[in-house]
């Protein structure tokens, strides 16, 4: 007979256990994984570094490394499509 996982028998209970052991035992594998895995700080703290060493002029805003970023691969971007444009006006 096939129990509905609510109906408390011994069967029923011990199979609901099984499924909540299975889900922990995913969760903490998970867990670990995070833990393994490089920090989001860490991150951001390399992001601060590299910018601060590599980047001419920055921080030139008070602002954190993640939307200095942003804003410097925004100019980036906006001076490589500007230099496009003038690159295809010159060879014409």
């Amino acid at each position: 007979m096939i129990h509905p996982k609510t109906c408390g028998c011994e069967q029923c209970l011990g199979d609901v256990i099984e499924e909540l052991r299975e889900e922990r035992d995913e969760a903490r594998a998970e867990v670990k994984r995070l833990q393994d895995d490089e920090t989001l700080g860490s991150q951001i703290d390399r992001l601060a570094d590299f910018i601060m060493r590599e980047v001419p002029g920055e921080p030139s805003e008070n602002e954190g490394a993640i939307d200095t970023a942003i804003r410097v691969m925004r100019r980036v971007k906006t001076l490589t499509m500007a230099l496009d444009v003038a690159t295809d006006i010159r060879s014409r």
